[in-house]
């Protein structure tokens, strides 16, 4: 085009706002300017995003040859981001650069950061021999994040944490960290483990949050458990697919390997879901000097409400007995019934 024209610029074409915090918020105001010799009129303002919000309202429409306009944004990340990137377009009369596109982009975090991710697997538990944890939880926004107490769920779990060092967060690009150290202590307890450790967390006046790790385990103990559907290293036992309406039957054999010859006798039974009926009971023919045997019956009685139990969202099974060696046995259960 011939005659005077218009020419729009910004002070900056792409912005880096770092690493943010999920719902964090951060603004910056872009210089728009009329460098042409014609009047510069803006007509629309787009986003591809509403966590990246220019303030319409305080941009100037028409500008002069040589005239300038602040346009403020501000960016408030909804998820986690690895390489956040969005833009703002500004639609003129400029003939050129009809459309000018500014470039926005982050890094975002959640907050806090934990390793492993709020999941202690210790795997298989010996019984006689403390299982180590070791975590960290770290912050790479703010330097003043404190951990106000750390309390288990669990008589067998001890855990506290340590500081990092200055050197320790360089290496994780981190502001503010902490060691999580602690055990699992020796204990008697048969089938799954599970406890929880619950962190009170305060970042700097922000309110105290609660963050909880699991601790997970499987301790096999001095028994054998024999029957379709068990998988001993998991401590998952599982009913096949069956019709609510008919219900089901399972047999399970339970073999008690123990120096301790107390027969096991249950205190309590605790089931989920709650319709099932589960007992045990000796078997006189097959126990002997060397090994005691149980059976086990669990019953899903006829009419039941059809149910689904998943690795994810399992039943359980668990005894409280007697024995000495035996306090406590617990087995995930899995289920699907239509």
């Amino acid at each position: 085009p011939s005659g005077p024209q218009p020419k729009i610029t910004s002070d900056k074409m792409v912005h880096e706002f770092g690493i943010m915090a999920v719902n964090e918020s951060q603004s910056r105001s872009f210089v728009i300017k009329n460098e042409g010799n014609a009047d510069l009129d803006i007509k629309d303002i787009t986003y591809t995003c509403k966590c990246t919000m220019p303030e319409m309202d305080k941009v100037k429409r028409k500008l002069k040859p040589g005239e300038s306009t602040e346009m403020p944004v501000t960016w408030t990340p909804k998820s986690t981001n690895k390489e956040f990137e969005q833009l703002v377009t500004l639609v003129s009369n400029d003939p050129v650069k009809p459309r000018l596109e500014i470039i926005i982009r982050g890094e975002v975090e959640e907050n806090i950061l934990f390793e492993p991710n709020l999941l202690f697997n210790v795997g298989d538990m010996p019984g006689d021999k403390a299982i180590p944890i070791k975590g960290k939880i770290y912050n790479r926004i703010s330097e003043n994040m404190d951990i106000v107490s750390v309390k288990a769920n669990s008589e067998f779990v001890n855990c506290g944490v340590e500081k990092m060092t200055p050197d320790e967060l360089k290496l994780i690009n981190a502001k503010s960290g902490y060691h999580v150290i602690g055990e699992v202590l020796p204990n008697k307890l048969v089938g799954n483990f599970e406890a929880n450790i619950n962190f009170q967390i305060k970042i700097s006046d922000q309110p105290t949050r609660d963050y909880v790790f699991q601790v997970k385990g499987y301790h096999a103990g001095p028994i054998n458990i024999i029957g379709s559907g068990y998988i001993s290293t998991e401590g998952r036992l599982i009913i096949d697919r069956f019709e609510a309406a008919k219900g089901h039957k399972k047999q399970m054999t339970i073999f008690i390997k123990s120096e301790d010859k107390t027969p096991l006798e249950v205190k309590s039974i605790r089931v989920e879901p709650l319709f099932l009926n589960v007992k045990i009971q000796k078997d006189e023919k097959l126990t002997n000097d060397k090994v005691q045997v149980y059976k086990m019956f669990i019953e899903v009685p006829p009419g039941s409400p059809s149910t689904i139990k998943n690795n994810e969202e399992p039943g359980v099974i668990s005894f409280e007995t007697t024995h000495p060696d035996l306090p406590k046995m617990t087995w995930k259960l899995e289920m699907y019934s239509y």
